[in-house]
């Protein structure tokens, strides 16, 4: 059985998957390939090769999985915490004092950040 490209996937995974191919395609093809070429040894056609029918696999199975494709630099948050912390700002926007102190330049106490 042929494997199925990220087009001919079920709307289900088809724009995850999508989604994960364009970022790992992106950063291959924006000057890493290179970088990769020589931390794996592989050879730059192989490398360029992958941006294809493999890459195809690999993004499906990362939206399969369940799975991102994320800049090490981004922050990942708990959307609970996300939540919690809009339920604390909408709660301490109505108290005069906490934005007083906000709007003031006020700092933090050393240690809480």
């Amino acid at each position: 059985m042929c494997q199925k490209t990220v087009t001919e996937l079920s709307p289900e995974y088809r724009g995850k998957a999508r989604e994960i191919r364009n970022a790992i395609s992106q950063c291959i093809l924006t000057g890493t390939q290179t970088k990769i070429t020589e931390v794996s040894g592989a050879d730059k056609n192989k490398v360029g090769r992958f941006v294809g029918p493999d890459l195809d696999l690999i993004a499906t199975m990362f939206a399969v999985l369940g799975l991102k494709v994320v800049p090490e630099d981004y922050i990942y948050c708990d959307p609970e915490i996300v939540d919690a912390t809009a339920v604390f700002f909408q709660h301490a926007a109505s108290s005069p004092d906490f934005m007083r102190r906000l709007l003031s330049g006020h700092s933090l106490p050393k240690g809480v950040l």
